[in-house]
């Protein structure tokens, strides 16, 4: 409810939707169309007198945007397109228009710079450190890194959802190091 509740807020114009339509915005106008194209969307969906939903508008600025979900197979059929990707390009978007609520029970002590964040940001520490022998006595690195999403691979080891997101929290990469 919260995210419709910003984005019903958001007062970016529907007649941008059109400006785009016709190829004239771009960038960051093109972005202001799309949010706004997403909220009138779940406007329409949400009323009752509607006998259905053509998000036509919203489609062909995502298409401009996005051109790569706009192809076509051979026999002129929209091609399959990978959803979680196209979830996190519509998130970036929103990330970049949609304020944080300021009211202090839903403001958490981090620091967030849009909705975005505040709501489907995840916060977590890191620690580095060197597995090499002859680099033990090393110091580990601890960081702070912010992401929209967690990883989980279903796989041949990997056959339930937590299992998946323990293995992806600890795991060994490889860096090089000068030292």
């Amino acid at each position: 409810p919260e995210f419709e509740q910003k984005l019903m807020g958001y007062n970016g114009q529907s007649s941008s939707l059109m400006a785009g339509l016709s190829g004239s915005l771009q960038g960051d106008s093109l972005e202001d169309g799309i949010t706004a194209g997403l909220r009138d969307l779940i406007k329409n969906m949400k009323a009752k007198d509607q006998v259905s939903i053509k998000p036509f508008m919203l489609l062909s600025l995502l298409y401009m945007r996005f051109p790569h979900f706009a192809e076509k197979n051979e026999h002129g059929a929209p091609m399959q397109q990978d959803a979680n990707e196209f979830l996190t390009e519509l998130l970036r978007i929103c990330q970049q228009k949609l304020k944080p609520n300021e009211e202090p029970n839903v403001t958490s002590s981090r620091n967030v710079s849009s909705f975005i964040d505040q709501y489907f940001g995840i916060e977590y520490d890191t620690t580095m450190k060197c597995e090499d022998d002859a680099a033990k006595d090393e110091a580990p690195t601890n960081n702070t890194e912010k992401s929209l999403q967690l990883n989980c691979f279903i796989s041949q080891e990997v056959k339930y959802m937590l299992t998946g997101i323990k293995s992806k929290l600890k795991e060994e990469i490889t860096k090089r190091s000068p030292t």
